[in-house]
């Protein structure tokens, strides 16, 4: 298939690890950053927020787009540690972590 012709791949994710899952996957996405403020956003569990989450930083990288000639596939993520049913984000340091 020609370049061309390829679906355009996005990664809405500012991760270096899942943009290096991808490469590994002999993928090469473009990464853009959608800037969603999680702060606000509120679920009923971990996966609801998360699904939530992933959406709208799709959703808001499609919005910034607007209308695009080629097919475009936008990947849109977010992951959290759920324990005892509540929501962990990423620690910001290795007492975070262990604590």
């Amino acid at each position: 298939m020609a370049a061309a012709e390829r679906p355009r791949l996005i990664i809405a994710s500012a991760s270096p690890a899942r943009l290096r899952t991808l490469l590994a996957a002999g993928l090469d996405p473009e990464v853009i950053v959608s800037g969603v403020d999680e702060g606000p956003i509120w679920e009923p569990t971990v996966g609801a927020l998360v699904a939530t989450l992933a959406r709208l930083k799709a959703e808001a990288v499609s919005n910034r787009l607007g209308r695009v000639r080629r097919p475009t596939l936008i990947i849109g993520c977010d992951s959290l540690l759920e324990l005892d049913g509540a929501g962990h984000g990423k620690p910001v340091d290795a007492a975070e972590a262990r604590d």
